[in-house]
């Protein structure tokens, strides 16, 4: 079947135009309408010189034009770049540079950083104002690019396998990776998706997660070609994110799992009706069981789980409401809440040693996956395309185990295991230790250096507000229910941890204290 990331859009165009596609504060729009928007927005776009095969950046908050952005791109056969909120101007000048953005598109929360950007972005030829309020001097207006063009546009014929995105991995361990999407890859998990989600037009999706992160951007395809509503909520707030659910009666929306945290604690939790929730998605990184717990019992709807990642254009596995609801309430079956899943259908998952032979079943290894979401390659690194697909599987860097259900649970990833005294230590289990201690909002791990163990457990903790513990009292509850070698050796007591922009937790900034600038990060 030919696939053009395109032809999501196309369809409920064509079927319902009438129908409401769109809720963004006080705006509203079908789904002729917003196709429509679309066009011109190709059509100016094109009149701007972008052409297929040309990138244009987003740096932008939750709203309808983003939306408009994906699918105006995909139809030039333009490349979108989505850039991560959070980043500093020198990395996203890396990436404008290393994708040789030609237009790039910013909100006001970002202007500060138009200076460093214009100073070092070779390839950019404008910059264009996409938020609702005054335009700032010295940027094109969104409106103008609109202004005059005509509703009508001829999709461009892209191939199953052009490239449709470039989207930038954290760099974690160096520079930012572009992982390539193709037509392919956005489609083919499109369908992933709905196997698991089983989207209608009749739910509404509420974007509140940030629509650079494929977490979120991956329901941008499987709820649009079905001719599902968009709702957007600009960026996260677990007040905001209650009232849209609630004024809106949002089915459906998807939260990683420190924002899940946030808006269970939050203190007007309980007033909020979110008896709409068909689902809460949940994923970009583990969840810790006792939360998980938490929120089965707080929010009026089974959860589903998502595991993937950007190389997989997401999703790889999922945990069904069925699966939850059989760990929550049956004891024989709790270990189902501490996994990802099963791999979705069209997706093939194994778990290998490092010589790449597959292990046996309760082993641990390295997660492989292969499938038609996985990505084309790494933009302009052929060395790390080459070593991260190899014989055509993608090499994911998470450790894992499978049970003999056929369900896969992650364990850690490999650079963030931790080897103590030639043991290894998975943090995963030790943060979901420690999240069952009384009065605990968040916590993190990481391995540092040790002269006599080579690596120690470190524990970095946020208490709830108006609650108080001490470091022995921790690592007590811990010694109680974990191997002494797995328990921390210190804890930290933070106001809140470091986070990206997808909200997950960013263990690398907390290392640097002990480790520095070490490239090896291991003893």
């Amino acid at each position: 079947m030919h696939q053009r990331a395109i032809m999501c859009l196309e369809r409920p165009a064509k079927l319902y135009p009438e129908k409401l596609a769109v809720i963004d504060a006080h705006h509203r729009m079908t789904y002729g309408e917003f196709a429509a928007g679309v066009n011109r927005l190709a059509n100016g776009l094109g009149t701007a010189g972008v052409g297929r095969g040309d990138a244009v950046a987003v740096l932008c908050v939750n709203h309808h034009r983003y939306l408009q952005l994906y699918f105006a791109c995909h139809a030039l056969g333009a490349v979108i770049v989505p850039l991560n909120i959070r980043l500093m101007p020198p990395e996203i000048v890396y990436i404008l540079n290393d994708s040789r953005t030609k237009l790039l598109f910013i909100d006001r929360p970002f202007l500060g950083h138009l200076e460093t950007i214009r100073d070092g972005a070779r390839h950019l030829d404008d910059v264009y104002y996409s938020d609702f309020d005054e335009v700032p001097e010295g940027l094109l207006p969104f409106t103008d690019l609109v202004k005059g063009q005509s509703d009508a546009f001829e999709p461009e014929p892209t191939a199953d396998d052009d490239v449709m995105g470039y989207f930038y991995t954290g760099g974690t361990t160096g520079e930012p990776k572009g992982v390539m999407l193709t037509n392919r890859n956005l489609v083919s998990n499109a369908f992933h998706l709905q196997s698991m989600i089983h989207y209608g037009p009749d739910d509404r999706y509420l974007h509140i997660a940030p629509m650079f992160h494929l977490a979120d951007a991956a329901s941008i395809y499987a709820l649009t070609m079905v001719g599902g509503v968009h709702v957007f909520g600009r960026a996260f707030e677990p007040k905001l994110t209650l009232e849209l659910v609630q004024e809106h009666r949002v089915t459906m929306l998807i939260l990683v799992p420190t924002m899940v945290n946030f808006v269970l604690a939050h203190a007007d939790f309980g007033r909020y009706d979110l008896t709409s929730l068909r689902h809460f998605l949940y994923g970009a990184s583990p969840m810790p069981v006792p939360l998980l717990r938490r929120a089965i019992e707080k929010i009026p709807c089974l959860p589903l789980q998502g595991y993937g990642m950007t190389e997989a254009a997401p999703l790889v596995s999922s945990l069904s409401g069925e699966d939850h609801r059989r760990g929550y309430e049956d004891p024989a079956m709790a270990w189902l809440l501490g996994t990802a899943g099963q791999p979705v259908p069209g997706v093939e998952m194994k778990i290998v040693n490092p010589e790449g032979r597959e292990v046996n079943v309760g082993e641990a290894g390295e997660i492989i996956v292969r499938g038609p979401n996985i990505m084309k390659g790494y933009l302009n690194k052929p060395e790390a395309t080459a070593e991260a697909i190899r014989n055509g599987w993608y090499h994911s860097g998470d450790v894992a185990i499978r049970n003999e259900c056929g369900y896969f649970t992650i364990v850690d990833r490999m650079k963030d295991m931790i080897i103590s005294g030639g043991e290894n230590i998975y943090t995963t289990e030790v943060e979901n230790v420690i999240m069952q201690f009384p009065g605990m909002l968040e916590t993190t791990v990481v391995g540092v250096p040790d002269d006599q163990w080579g690596e120690v457990v470190r524990a970095f903790v946020v208490m709830k507000p108006h609650e108080a513990a001490g470091e022995a009292e921790i690592i007590e509850f811990c010694r109680q229910r974990l191997a002494h070698y797995k328990c921390p050796k210190a804890v930290e007591f933070l106001t809140e941890l470091p986070k990206s922009g997808a909200g997950k937790i960013l263990k690398r900034e907390l290392r640097k204290a002990y480790w520095g600038d070490k490239q090896r990060q291991v003893n």
